[in-house]
């Protein structure tokens, strides 16, 4: 709160919430780049889903906030809803040396759209695919083996 307080960028308490909730998030992300070796996720708002140009702003910023921790991007993937618009922040990003993982992803139309923006890494919503499996087949569950 404090970072957000002094900050110069953020100006309206709206401004200084969304920057101290993104400071939240990189601060979660050090701690966690501490005891684990390679990448970690960091979410912009889930409710810039459908503002590309705002995605790309947010995205650079929790960058920007990691660098200034010593951390370089390539240890970084930037999480995005999979959305028309957030594929559009993806290739920007990722053309950018920003490296991002797609979210909200509940189809294999979308992992292909994934797959055409360059994106390092897709995190398929799993459930929801074994529950459509589920009422398709009419199953309950499913062994391991299965």
């Amino acid at each position: 709160v404090e970072y957000a307080k002094a900050s110069k960028e953020a100006v309206t308490p709206s401004e200084k919430l969304e920057l101290a909730m993104d400071r939240v998030a990189v601060n979660f992300g050090l701690e966690i780049l501490k005891i684990v070796p390679g990448y970690v996720s960091t979410e912009v708002d889930a409710r810039l889903s459908f503002d590309a140009d705002e995605s790309v702003r947010r995205a650079r910023r929790i960058i920007k906030m990691y660098e200034e921790n010593g951390v370089d991007k390539s240890r970084i993937l930037i999480k995005l809803a999979t959305t028309w618009e957030g594929l559009q922040a993806a290739k920007t990003l990722q053309k950018d040396g920003i490296m991002c993982n797609m979210t909200l992803l509940f189809s294999f139309a979308q992992a292909v759209a994934c797959a055409e923006a360059g994106v390092k890494l897709i995190s398929p919503f799993v459930g929801r695919i074994l529950d459509w499996y589920k009422k398709a087949e009419g199953k309950e569950s499913y062994e391991s083996s299965e």
